[in-house]
């Protein structure tokens, strides 16, 4: 089975290069890193190039868009998506690759823990977002971008109904809303756990902990009014 890694970069050049090492290491070599550069007017393409990823230009601005990019350009039978910001344990693509060889799913999540913020460096927020978001989506698991992985007759299957209007909706709970509507099955690995930056909740708290959720609520909350209205 092969494994396309996907990677949304916007002036990532000071964090990109750790990323593509930590997937350059891994112990199951991926079929190929993609990296989309999304408008960067640093050096991210030329970091991504030094480590042989494959760049994509794509130049309407926001992730949605980014990642849509990668995600229709990637040929492996499973696409796995990680922040710029974020590294990859060394085993990452194989616990990836075996879920989806012995396990009936369409997509999987995968977790995180800081590594540059000290009082949060612990997986206990991330299982109580998750378990809040089960609560919120009866009992059913979401995808989050820095770590997750999607299987490409399934990103087909779901890519022409997304939502791509950032500002009031979250694209990854919206991806996770579409792959259920369409009958797929989300699997969520505790132990598959990355190395994220927590950057955005230091620099920007109110925007992090104040427009995430309410953007995380607006998603849920147009996805039931549709289906109420069809």
């Amino acid at each position: 089975m092969r494994i396309s890694v996907v990677i949304p970069a916007f002036n990532e050049e000071a964090t990109l290069g750790a990323c593509l090492e930590s997937i350059v290491n891994q112990d199951v070599p991926a079929h190929e890193v993609i990296v989309v550069d999304n408008g960067s007017i640093d050096g991210t393409a030329k970091v991504a190039g030094d480590f042989g990823a494959k760049i994509i230009s794509e130049t309407r601005p926001g992730i949605v868009h980014a990642r849509n990019a990668g995600f229709n350009a990637a040929t492996g039978d499973v696409i796995a998506r990680i922040d710029a910001d974020t590294r990859a344990p060394r085993d990452w693509i194989r616990r990836i690759r075996d879920h989806f060889v012995s396990n009936d799913c369409d997509a999987l999540a995968g977790i995180g823990r800081p590594y540059d913020a000290l009082l949060l460096q612990t997986t206990l927020y991330m299982r109580l977002f998750f378990a809040f978001m089960r609560m919120l989506q009866g009992g059913k698991e979401v995808l989050l971008g820095f770590n997750m992985a999607i299987s490409r007759a399934f990103w087909r299957k779901v890519r022409d109904e997304l939502c791509t209007n950032e500002e009031w909706i979250h694209e990854d709970i919206d991806l996770s809303i579409h792959i259920h509507q369409a009958g797929g099955r989300i699997l969520r690995d505790n132990r598959l756990i990355c190395l994220t930056s927590a950057r955005r909740p230091m620099t920007h708290p109110l925007s992090f902990f104040w427009e995430y959720p309410r953007r995380t609520w607006r998603t849920i909350r147009f996805h039931r009014a549709h289906r109420r209205s069809v």
